[in-house]
């Protein structure tokens, strides 16, 4: 199990590295949503393992409006970003009226029709939007700082919480955090992989020129912030899979299963750093 793990990281860093620091902008675009559909592919699945039959397809076409909605007005015409916010209050009003009219209009004798609707709405929120963020951080309009140094930052940060927090508890980690939910993380885990990902924070942004921006108290503020997201974000799809009964959210990548269980802590994190560099941009 843990060669796998290991040599899918060991895969997965060198791609994230070759398209932080040469992909152009469209190809980011293009993993970043095939990532975000995929796991939200994930998150249905997990659904109609427990017996709710949600709108997959029309919940999927939604998922792929948005990120087409980030490539034209984050990639493609970044002087219309600003509008980016309307487009997807328009996108959302949309989805709501159209899952509520395809229940009139084609009505199935189905047990649990809220549930449906509540979670093809669930899976767009949770898994799209969350983690568009990330594409929000790297297309950003902005000369403070270097978007693609940014996405490198919160990437590691949030993984090496999950790392820290491995390590320290496997070494020491005594006294179960929430056991009902996750029983294999404790409380000295969770400790460790704050201490470690904060201390990482600060090494980065000391070390990296285009993050000069987040230097002094900002560095050691968001490694607690960050940390602090990715073991709730974790947390909360190991609810998602509880709920449905399954151990992993997928077979796609051995050692770490599926796509959501990889970007799990990432659709916390991402929100989290995007609004604090929006904030600082204004100050």
């Amino acid at each position: 199990m843990f060669r796998q793990r290991f040599i899918s990281w060991l895969i997965l860093w060198s791609v994230t590295l070759g398209l932080i620091f040469w992909a152009p902008p469209w190809i980011d675009w293009i993993v970043l949503s095939f990532i975000g559909l995929w796991g939200q592919g994930e998150f249905y699945f997990a659904q109609q393992a427990k017996g709710i039959q949600v709108y997959k397809k029309m919940g999927l076409l939604f998922g792929l409006l948005w990120f087409l909605g980030i490539a034209f007005f984050m990639v493609f015409s970044a002087d219309l970003s600003p509008w980016l916010p309307f487009y997807f209050l328009g996108l959302l009003t949309l989805m709501i009226l159209t899952i509520l009219s395809r229940h009139v209009l084609l009505y199935t004798q189905s047990p649990n029709p809220i549930a449906e609707q509540a979670g093809t709405i669930m899976g767009f929120f949770y898994v799209p939007v969350l983690f568009g963020y990330v594409g929000l951080i790297d297309f950003m309009n902005t000369q403070r700082f270097d978007t693609s140094m940014a996405v490198l930052y919160l990437l590691a940060v949030t993984k090496f919480t999950d790392v820290g927090a491995y390590i320290v508890g496997k070494l020491i980690g005594k006294h179960k955090m929430i056991p009902q939910i996750s029983p294999g993380k404790t409380w000295e885990g969770f400790f460790g992989g704050v201490l470690i990902s904060t201390l990482l924070s600060v090494t980065l942004v000391h070390f990296i020129p285009g993050l000069a921006l987040l230097q002094g108290i900002h560095a050691w503020i968001l490694g607690i912030l960050l940390s602090l997201g990715s073991v709730i974000g974790d947390l909360a799809e190991s609810v998602v899979k509880r709920d449905a009964h399954v151990k992993d959210s997928g077979h796609a990548l051995p050692g770490i299963g599926g796509i959501l269980d990889l970007i799990d802590s990432l659709l916390f994190t991402a929100p989290v750093l995007y609004l604090y560099l929006k904030l600082l941009a204004y100050f």
